[in-house]
């Protein structure tokens, strides 16, 4: 067989490609494989130890049934908790208390907190805070959120008791309200004298129902933490990046409200599954038990290791897993100088090549157009086929599906196709300039980019600079190995197919996070990074010198379109999450009763609304809201209305000012206070407690309004006083909420259809009635 001139069979060549692409292929997948979470541990398991199996007992106990604030089921999780803490010796207390919230518009948030904690005594030094919530909201049982947080906890907190003593003192918060507004966390964290002497928080949560458990969050100046993180977690997931991202997203958890006070923590959640978030999918039987395994393994370890190590606020720190769960960690001071490397290699890399004659600066400049372009039509070709899919599947524009509903096979397809599309760019100017320049012009875009992350989110530059750094190195080997003849074909793929592995490595577990995270609707940006990271690989398609060379876009393209239709034809017609929200309003004033409803109509829905007309306002349930609703007649329940008493109405100065009791007569968990025309909101006190953030009315909804909504709302009801620039024709709207709708005369309401993982369901029930009060 004849051979080429580095010695490979010139019939084997055109294969080197293809095999270097699915080798890189296998690689990116095993990646994120072995970031799995481990095998939980049976209830045979060492009393030292925690095991998932002894956990699942408590989320079996607390989330067979949503616990939404002020219903019975949160007040049995509730006496739960405390029970399973005096169980193990503990003096667990309940803090009561009302806390407020962050005002929702028009709306001032308030309730009523029940968080209980529970202490081990340790050394001296600052405390080690474990904090999850027990409330669930009303859609769904809660088993991942946060159901298994608190198993963790009180798993952790048998282990600790079963083991040796925490060196340090540890405390046990389980935060009520967490779905309201972070009630409980804001309680414990201004009121509570403990909150004085914790130096670290611990927060777990959930946003799905399995996947790895990653460290997503941490305080500010986290270079100790990590450090400690590093030295004592069990497969640890986590990456700096998502801390960079999550700094700039609106999302909030518990921990927000302690690095608002000064504590530092870290943040731990999983991901996977999204479309059983909050809804009724939200179950035992679809909890991943190796996800809880890995909450309870972090709290335990770092328990131990923080109670006797103090945490000392240094600069940030670059963090990530290389592979699986190895894990690696260095100071952010390294950034800057890393990049400085990084850029040096780079021109002494241009430099050798040109003075070899293997790289000219118009190779380059067509090798930058190439990763621009790539950058443009791989993003466009996912963003077109994700838009025929929506097409089909209009229900996708809610919730679209995820990996277990065909989500992970758009995931390969999107992937695949973005393969296409960066190979059609490279095979294309292939014709034109050598492999060389292509890559030179890739990884000077890399360059910008990691100039770009080390200035702007110094955590995220470990994606390019250490696959930058490698791609040099490969680089600068196959330039050593060129003569006048050019590169050395064969041997330059297999060495940059090598040196490519730092890059693969690096970014397939942020592609399926952000997959994962992001959902579906945001593929453009999958199919951006894939780009990215794919750009750099498709250049060794200029090695081949293939005759043959756009087979692979094609290939890749034809089993892009090939996984798009099985991910269509596996997703059930595509009958996507249902979120629906169906409430009872009764207006206590006409004592006449309707249905209104917010989300898809279904079979289940459309029992309520025979012949509803177009939406409408519903002012006398959502006054100062301005949305509208679809509604229909209903029966007029019998129920009570709420109940106002005026303490004191008196005028001084032009500020009017209002002393009342508000109860609600059935004991519903939610009382909404409203003020309706032409005022403003001066100051405003619930229970004793001052809203510093006052609501305030929304310029054109009608009714004009402001006001207060409570949760868990106490036996005895409110006092409240407000303060409120003089005026006339004022009026109270009051209205009480409760969960679930109400039983009707001669009404029988069909069962609720089961959710299914094609088809999760997000049914919200509510009874509301409805009285005004003249002022």
């Amino acid at each position: 067989m004849k051979k080429s001139t580095d010695g490979t069979p010139r019939g084997t060549r055109p294969l080197l490609y293809p095999l270097s692409l699915l080798l890189l292929g296998l690689l990116a997948f095993f990646s994120n494989y072995a970031q799995r979470p481990p095998a939980p541990a049976p209830e045979t398991a060492s009393p030292a130890d925690f095991s998932a199996a002894r956990a699942l007992a408590h989320v079996e106990a607390i989330a067979a049934r949503p616990r939404p604030v002020g219903s019975a089921e949160h007040a049995a999780a509730r006496d739960y908790v405390f029970g399973a803490l005096s169980s193990l010796g503990l003096s667990p207390e309940i803090q009561r208390t009302t806390a407020l919230g962050s005002p929702r518009g028009a709306v001032a948030i308030a309730g009523g907190v029940e968080n209980v904690v529970a202490r081990f005594k340790g050394g001296d030094g600052k405390a080690v805070l474990l904090a999850s919530h027990y409330d669930s909201v009303p859609t769904a049982p809660g088993a991942s959120d946060d159901g298994s947080g608190v198993a963790a906890l009180l798993e952790t907190a048998r282990a600790l008791k079963a083991g040796p003593p925490p060196a340090g003192d540890v405390i046990l918060l389980f935060t009520d309200a967490e779905e309201i507004g972070l009630l409980g966390a804001r309680a414990f964290a201004k009121e509570h004298p403990w909150a004085r002497d914790v130096g670290v928080v611990l927060n777990f949560d959930a946003r799905g129902s399995g996947g790895p458990a990653m460290m997503f969050e941490t305080s500010a100046g986290n270079g100790g933490l990590i450090r400690q993180f590093a030295e004592a977690a069990p497969h640890p997931v986590a990456n700096s990046l998502s801390y960079e991202i999550y700094k700039l997203l609106p999302n909030d958890t518990d921990l927000t409200i302690f690095k608002q006070t000064g504590m530092a923590g870290l943040n731990f959640a999983y991901i996977k599954n999204l479309t059983r978030y909050h809804t009724s999918l939200d179950t035992v039987e679809n909890l991943d038990r190796g996800s809880l395994q890995q909450q309870g393994g972090y709290a335990l370890a770092l328990a131990r290791r923080l109670g006797r190590s103090s945490v000392q606020a240094e600069g940030d720190a670059v963090y990530f897993n290389p592979f699986g769960h190895t894990f690696v960690h260095y100071s952010g001071r390294w950034v800057l100088p890393l990049m400085i490397l990084v850029a040096l290699l780079f021109v002494c890399v241009a430099f050798y090549g040109w003075r070899k004659g293997l790289l000219k600066p118009g190779g380059a400049a067509f090798g930058f157009s190439a990763f621009l372009l790539s950058l443009l039509l791989a993003p466009a070709s996912v963003w077109l086929v994700w838009r025929l899919v929506r097409a089909l599947r209009p229900s996708y524009g809610e919730v679209p599906p995820d990996s277990a509903g065909g989500g992970d096979l758009y995931l390969i397809g999107f992937v695949l196709l973005s393969l296409a599309a960066v190979s059609a760019v490279y095979v294309f100017f292939t014709r034109r300039v050598g492999a060389g320049g292509l890559l030179l012009g890739a990884l000077f875009g890399w360059l910008l980019l990691l100039i770009a992350s080390s200035l702007l989110v110094p955590g995220g530059s470990y994606l390019f600079a250490w696959p930058l750094l490698f791609m040099l190195a490969g680089l600068a080997v196959v330039l050593k190995w060129g003569d006048s003849d050019g590169l050395r074909p064969s041997r330059s793929l297999v060495v940059l197919t090598i040196f490519a592995v730092p890059l693969v490595v690096l970014a397939a577990p942020v592609i399926y996070q952000t997959h994962v995270a992001l959902t579906l609707n945001a593929s453009t940006t999958v199919a951006l990074i894939a780009a990215l990271t794919l750009a750099p690989v498709a250049v060794l398609a200029g090695l081949s010198h293939s005759t043959r060379a756009w087979a692979v876009p094609i290939a890749c393209a034809l089993l892009s379109l090939a996984c798009v239709a099985a991910a269509l034809m596996s997703d059930g017609g595509g009958s996507g999450s249902r979120q629906s929200s169906i409430f009872y309003a009764l207006n206590a004033d006409t004592g006449s009763g309707a249905w209104a409803g917010a989300g898809r109509e279904d079979e289940w829905t459309s029992q309520f609304f025979a012949g509803r007309g177009a939406p409408k306002p519903l002012v006398e349930f959502f006054p100062g809201f301005g949305g509208a609703f679809p509604q229909s007649p209903a029966p007029a329940a019998q129920l009570a209305p709420p109940n106002v008493t005026v303490l004191s109405d008196g005028t001084t100065d032009g500020t009017r000012s209002l002393h009342l009791s508000v109860t609600s007569q059935r004991r519903a968990p939610i009382i909404g206070v409203f003020v309706e025309g032409e005022s403003e909101p001066l100051s405003m006190t619930v229970n004793g407690r001052r809203v510093e953030n006052l609501p305030r009315p929304v310029e054109g909804a009608q009714p004009r309004a402001f006001g207060l909504r409570y949760y868990a709302a106490p036996p005895e009801g409110l006092d409240l006083k407000l303060e409120v620039r003089a005026a006339q024709g004022l009026k109270l709207r009051v209205i009480d909420q409760s969960y679930g709708l109400p039983e009707l005369q001669g009404v029988t309401y069909r069962p609720r259809p089961e959710g299914t993982a094609l088809a999760p369901l997000w049914y919200n029930t509510t009874t509301m009635v409805s009285r005004s009060f003249p002022l």
